[in-house]
């Protein structure tokens, strides 16, 4: 297992900002791992936020170094994969991935990565914050996540220690990032390509940068990692950003 740098809070607002307030102060310590018991305002991508209840789900974010020479573009995929290869170490089941950030089991979210870079020159510090529901029951979830969100106890019918999750979580993130260091990007591609295969075909609602949906058919992941939705008229367009936002009849 690769060695990192774990830092552990009882609270904080977010594990992702507190890295990135701290960035230049942990420059040297990398790979850094931030775990926090509480997070009073996690984020997701965007406007959304990440709802855990104290003790009851992982949230952390890691810090590594990077350089505009790798294949950054491809982070969130490397992060992607490195989780749900934590999650299938936990507890075999369909994981699925929902481009490009969401981790799901039978529809419902149980993981979201988000994934934030801050540029100095040519280095580049990145930030990998991820939320794993781990022990919550339905009524820990807000109402409007309640049915959309699940955990690993949900599923499992078993208890998991944060602590002892984390660093596993660090350690196949960083196996995966390796990837992106040497240039050899197929083998996170064919990985994000297989976790996404369930989604392919199904309708989509799709947002990229403005308040704006995009309503179309999810058809697959480029090798570039762009996302392929077929809108109408049966046009298909390519995304590198943005967000699936909902899977009207997943799983039907």
């Amino acid at each position: 297992m690769t060695r990192v740098n774990i830092l552990s809070l009882a609270r904080c607002e977010s594990t992702n900002d507190y890295l990135r307030d701290h960035a230049a102060d942990l420059w040297d310590q990398v790979p850094v791992l931030i775990t926090s018991r509480e997070q009073t305002r996690g984020r997701g991508r965007g406007e959304n936020r990440w709802f855990s209840t104290p003790g009851a789900g992982l949230t952390s974010s890691l810090g590594i170094r990077l350089t505009t020479s790798h294949k950054i573009g491809l982070l969130s995929m490397a992060a992607a994969a490195g989780v749900a290869d934590t999650l299938l170490e936990l507890h075999r089941a369909d994981y699925t991935l929902k481009w490009p950030n969401d981790i799901l089991c039978g529809g419902k979210k149980i993981a979201g990565i988000l994934v934030e870079n801050i540029f100095f020159g040519e280095d580049i510090f990145c930030i990998i914050g991820t939320g794993i529901n781990l022990n919550q029951q339905e009524g820990d979830f807000p109402a409007f996540l309640q049915g959309k969100a699940i955990s690993l106890k949900m599923i499992s019918g078993r208890e998991y220690s944060p602590d002892g999750i984390s660093p596993k979580v660090a350690d196949r993130l960083l196996r995966w990032i390796r990837c992106l260091r040497t240039g050899d990007t197929r083998p996170v591609l064919d990985r994000v390509k297989a976790l996404s295969r369930g989604m392919i075909n199904q309708p989509v609602a799709f947002r990229n940068g403005s308040p704006r949906r995009i309503h179309g058919v999810f058809r697959g992941i480029r090798d570039d990692g762009g996302a392929r939705i077929e809108v109408s008229g049966g046009r298909e367009k390519i995304f590198y950003s943005g967000e699936i936002l909902d899977l009207p009849h997943f799983g039907e």
